[in-house]
């Protein structure tokens, strides 16, 4: 579930924004995958604070969206009055507070509409389409990957165990790092290499991956790639995970939002042999 929070500002500044973010706008929200939550203390703010031409715009949408089955009114008095939620239908647990401020933003869950800064625009990118794809040049250092991959996993609100699927136990890396310091219950899914082989070794594994883990083995046909599944949240590397540095040119990272492919790729692990 990803849900996105505007704040007063962003209403207010509605009424001005250029072309290209009003554009952008319009895809959001219309995204046909989201459905809005809206705090009822937020309708009653816009009639009572926003102008005309604002207003007429919020009640388009509203209309839309509740013509489309779309929308849903909280009487949740925990919400501030100053927020609109979305939820894709995709139910993936995640929050996002968008903004419109000058400068990027170094808030670890939200996204500046009018920042350029590379983690506001890959996730402008996944609340437009549900998808974004990364490479090295994206990034100006191997902390500046580190850093969006926190981002990413910390707006995670998933509450179900995560599935690290891999070959190779290439853990001594930032990636994993960022993952195991958000989540702690770990599946994870490799090849069986033989009784001595340590890559299977589930005291071992525990030791790179935390005690919550499960372990799963499957033969090199069922595991020759490299992702992980979190709740609906799909992040695909045709790499290693401790390649995923910018001084490596030949990776690919794809992060999806996709809760029919994500259970379908869950349905794996039926076919491998759990260890432990």
């Amino acid at each position: 579930m990803i849900e996105v929070i505007l704040n007063k500002s962003f209403i207010y500044d509605f009424g001005d924004i250029n072309l290209e973010l009003g554009r952008l706008i319009d895809k959001i929200l219309l995204n046909k995958n989201n459905v809005f939550i809206i705090n009822s203390s937020l309708m009653e703010y816009i009639d009572d604070n926003i102008s005309d031409n604002v207003r007429y715009k919020w009640e388009d949408y509203f209309t839309y969206l509740s013509d489309n089955n779309k929308f849903k009114t909280s009487v949740n008095n925990t919400l501030e009055t100053n927020t609109i939620f979305v939820e894709t239908q995709n139910q993936f647990d995640y929050v996002l507070i968008l903004k419109s401020e000058d400068g990027a933003t170094s808030d670890n869950n939200s996204c500046n509409l009018k920042s350029d800064s590379i983690n506001d625009i890959f996730f402008r990118d996944l609340l437009e389409k549900n998808q974004i794809t990364l490479r090295n040049f994206n990034f100006d250092s191997n902390n500046s990957i580190k850093i969006f991959f926190e981002k990413l996993f910390n707006c995670s609100k998933t509450n179900h165990r995560i599935v690290i699927v891999s070959r190779y136990n290439n853990f001594d890396c930032d990636l994993i790092e960022a993952l195991k310091s958000r989540f702690t219950q770990k599946t994870y899914w490799t090849t069986y290499k033989g009784p001595s082989d340590p890559t299977t070794n589930i005291r071992y594994l525990k030791s790179q991956l935390g005690n919550s883990l499960l372990l799963y083995t499957g033969n090199k046909e069922q595991i020759h790639e490299r992702k992980f599944i979190i709740g609906s949240l799909i992040v695909e590397f045709d790499d290693d995970f401790n390649k995923i540095t910018t001084d490596v040119d030949t990776w690919t990272c794809n992060c999806s939002v996709d809760i029919e492919l994500a259970t379908k790729l869950r349905l794996k692990q039926s076919k491998l042999k759990r260890v432990s």
